[in-house]
């Protein structure tokens, strides 16, 4: 049985992905728009919250449907933690470094995608692809039977 702490987490982990990819595909559509100079206005609250929602639901459903794992739980708090951090770190340092190294995007604010991109390539590639974790440690206890992961992200 997954409990509901490894659930919560998961629907968190979810969110938190489905708001980033939502503001990369915000900031990719308004380079187009200004790329081929179409006037818009875009209120994409409602729209920006039923994702975060909807991401959640899928996060905690999907959590809940898959047998437990080891580990799994310390790697999702993981992805959300470093995915906090570095979501508040790397946009105010990735655009300027960008100007400082004098590398033109051509959209004003390409360097906060860039940094979001960044964001969730490494949160993923860190934890998932190296195994590597910065804030429970590497020997972090495995809690046997709190929560699941799929079979080919199990280290």
């Amino acid at each position: 049985m997954v409990s509901l702490v490894a659930k919560l987490v998961g629907g968190f982990q979810w969110a938190i992905t489905a708001a980033y990819v939502f503001l990369l595909g915000f900031l990719a559509t308004g380079w187009y728009l200004r790329a081929t100079r179409t006037p818009a206005s875009l209120d994409l609250s409602r729209a920006f919250a039923a994702v975060a929602v909807a991401a959640f639901l899928g996060g905690y459903l999907w959590v809940r449907s898959r047998s437990p794992a080891p580990g799994a739980h310390d790697r999702r708090i993981e992805v959300v933690l470093s995915m906090l951090v570095l979501g508040f770190v790397l946009p105010f340092g990735v655009p300027p470094a960008l100007d400082l190294l004098g590398v033109e995007l051509g959209a004003p604010l390409a360097g906060f995608g860039v940094a979001y991109a960044l964001t969730l390539a490494l949160s993923y590639g860190v934890v998932y692809g190296l195994g590597i974790r910065l804030f429970l440690g590497p020997t972090a206890p495995e809690r046997r039977g709190t929560d699941s992961d799929d079979a080919n992200s199990e280290q």
